[in-house]
């Protein structure tokens, strides 16, 4: 049987010469089936790659708890969830980015007729979060920016569809929606070259660039592989200044480009600060130029893709993609060259 065709329990019952219905109870462990049998069954179903379909489960539900199938499925939203009473939901982060990732998944969510439940990863156990997620009827979940879910979503006895917003240390397997960092550093680079400087210093901290995959010290280095260019990757908060003040010193960067919030508080701190730009920056003061995700646009993107996975053959998982939006220049005074 083709892998692109879904099996059904009617293919199982006719490979076993029995009833639809036998094979429906075997699979769903409701109602009598001789123990033989049901061994029988489940073995054929796992030989012929039979799926549970989870918009079935979810109908079949709605009839047996008499709800009305036509309300709007569910969707899961997994993020930062530290803050309460911001304006879309309690669980949400009040910093503005967070919240327009939620904004533009919620708003095509509702455009195709889905709902987009949030949900506190740190409010619920592993078993608890599965039990939520079976009885709400959920087709998928979208792992918000920074989250920090453990590996109930990996469980294989609920077929659930993932896409994560943003790059992450630990879950590399799921469809993953994100800005594009080597274009960004690209534009960043080229914002202070086309200001005229020819040495460019790059500031960042480990924590911050390892999310990231080294895209941004690979496009920093092919960007600056012509002129005078030098990287910093800070370890912690305790030698932060320290090492930031000694490279100043040290390579004398007529700009610089900047990543992370610990960093540009240095930076911001020196008594005279050479023009520069933030990489990836989020709640900056307009005056700092850089570059900016398109936080709405990517959870948009996040959950059309979750939505295509959802309505295509339920046994292929569109995971392990990874779809990059271009991100956007922010022109401020901050990398102007006096």
């Amino acid at each position: 049987m083709s892998e692109h065709i879904p099996v059904t329990q009617k293919d199982i019952a006719e490979r076993l010469g029995i009833s639809v219905m036998t094979v429906s109870r075997a699979l769903s462990d409701k109602g009598p089936v001789n123990a033989e049998l049901k061994d029988k069954i489940v073995q054929t179903a796992k030989e012929l790659g039979y799926k549970t379909n989870p918009l079935v489960s979810s109908l079949m539900r709605c009839r047996s708890q008499r709800r009305n199938p036509n309300n709007p499925v569910n969707i899961g939203w997994f993020g930062v969830s530290r803050k309460k009473n911001s304006e879309d939901s309690e669980h949400l982060h009040s910093y503005d980015p967070y919240l327009e990732y939620f904004r533009g998944a919620k708003k095509t969510c509702e455009q195709n007729g889905y709902k987009l439940d949030v949900f506190g990863d740190d409010v619920y156990t592993s078993k608890g979060l599965i039990d939520t997620l079976k009885a709400r009827g959920m087709l998928g979940v979208i792992l918000g920016p920074k989250d920090t879910s453990r590996p109930w979503i990996l469980e294989e006895s609920y077929p659930l569809h993932v896409v994560q917003i943003g790059r992450s240390r630990n879950w590399k397997q799921f469809d993953r929606i994100v800005s594009d960092s080597f274009l960004a550093m690209r534009t960043c680079v080229r914002a202070l070259r086309e200001q005229g400087a020819t040495r460019i210093g790059y500031i960042d901290n480990l924590a911050h660039v390892s999310r990231n995959e080294g895209r941004w010290e690979a496009s920093f280095g092919y960007e600056t592989r012509d002129i005078q260019g030098s990287l910093l990757l800070t370890r912690g908060k305790a030698t932060l200044e320290t090492s930031i003040r000694e490279f100043m010193e040290r390579f004398q960067p007529e700009a610089l480009v900047i990543g992370g919030n610990a960093p540009m508080k240095v930076i911001l701190s020196l008594s005279s600060p050479p023009p520069f730009v933030a990489i990836n920056r989020n709640g900056l003061p307009d005056w700092i130029s850089g570059s900016e995700p398109p936080h709405h646009d990517i959870g948009a993107e996040a959950a059309r893709r979750l939505i295509d996975a959802i309505q295509g053959p339920q046994q292929v998982r569109l995971i392990g993609h990874s779809v990059s939006l271009s991100e956007n220049w922010h022109e401020g005074s901050s990398h102007v060259l006096s």
